[in-house]
């Protein structure tokens, strides 16, 4: 059971990223089903008892890894340079994929071995303010049409990045074609919202990630 007020002293705070730290060390060294607690504190030089008033339980303690990189998508989406419309929703995409790629074997062997305690919509869910607003700056510019509302269009590209996150998680996406595979169901939700002026190239930046992906058009 987690601790109801964790500290924010800044020694607590070095304490959690600590443990954090060796957490991961370890389901890279055993896997994710070879990791403990009892063994997190040892190697963190801390108690069990701090582990659980700072973080909470095993399940706890591998969501808290995966919010911090969640934490990274939404910092360095901060950090980006301006964007709107299409090239918008496309950047949201390409930045979560590129942070879970810059820890790819700690973030898939906990997605594949955690079950229930990280439900399959995890990171898609976390993205949903980012996407909302690109969605909504591609209609402002006229790039997107107003017969999808701007939440049908959002939950599309939210499924289309978990589908693909998924698959990868499984073995059926390789790390080198993840960003391009959750690009092209992006492309496609986009697709169907698109204005006329814009389908054209929406249709090319298809074409050219199938070519990628499977060397046939779309």
């Amino acid at each position: 059971m987690s601790g109801s007020r964790p500290s924010r002293s800044a020694a607590s705070v070095r304490r959690r990223e600590a443990i954090l730290g060796v957490a991961r060390e370890l389901i890279i060294e055993r896997g994710v089903d070879k990791v403990v607690i009892a063994d997190v504190a040892e190697r963190a030089d801390v108690s069990v008892a701090t582990i659980y008033n700072l973080i909470g339980t095993r399940d706890r303690l591998l969501i808290a890894l995966l919010d911090d990189v969640a934490e990274q998508v939404r910092t360095r989406l901060g950090q980006g340079s301006a964007r709107s419309g299409v090239d918008a929703c496309l950047h949201v995409i390409a930045t979560a994929c590129g942070t879970v790629l810059d820890d790819a074997d700690m973030v898939r062997a906990i997605l594949a071995n955690v079950g229930n305690a990280a439900p399959d919509q995890w990171l898609a869910d976390g993205l949903e303010s980012s996407i909302r607003r690109s969605v909504d700056a591609a209609i402002a510019g006229g790039e997107l049409g107003v017969e999808l509302s701007s939440v049908a269009v959002a939950n599309g590209i939210q499924l289309g990045f978990r589908g693909a996150l998924i698959s990868w998680v499984f073995g059926l996406l390789p790390d080198e074609r993840l960003t391009a595979s959750a690009e092209y169901m992006t492309l496609h939700v986009l697709a169907n919202a698109a204005t006329p002026g814009i389908r054209p190239e929406i249709d090319q930046r298809l074409v050219h990630l199938a070519i990628h992906l499977t060397g046939a058009s779309p």
